[in-house]
């Protein structure tokens, strides 16, 4: 896995200890093609039939998450929504709130997240020079 350094950002007016942190370099995307490519590969189905597979798979997570389930998938992980509120008065002076769907999150499994983190890590050398390069 590639990452790129990047300088800390300081607020105005502060002083603090300049710093760095670690960011991925995508230097690539894996789209849905592909993914039917490379699943089929592995599987006795055609990529066409893969294709198939994640279009139910994305319509039945999106029946069930809209009715506040969270999908679980054993060795990815899991997918839920979260929700937004504010806070208002309403024209007749009453505290309400309005709620909305906010996101989709999603929590890694611990197999999924322990073959990632095995990953190598590479510095992706940037075109102007990096201070914080080793």
């Amino acid at each position: 896995m590639k990452y790129v350094l990047h300088k800390n950002p300081v607020p105005k007016g502060r002083e603090d200890k300049k710093g760095v942190h670690a960011r991925v370099y995508h230097n690539s995307k894996l789209d849905m093609d592909k993914l039917c490519e490379l699943i089929s590969v592995r599987s006795s189905l055609s990529s066409a039939d893969v294709k198939g597979v994640l279009d139910s798979f994305q319509f039945w997570m999106g029946v069930y998450m809209a009715d506040g389930s969270t999908v679980e998938l054993k060795e990815l992980g899991h997918f839920y929504p979260t929700l937004k509120s504010k806070c208002y008065t309403n024209k007749e002076g009453e505290p309400c709130v309005a709620i909305k769907v906010d996101t989709i999150k999603f929590r890694c499994s611990p197999k999924l997240k322990k073959r990632i983190r095995a990953a190598t890590l590479v510095e992706e050398k940037v075109a102007k020079q990096n201070p914080y390069s080793s």
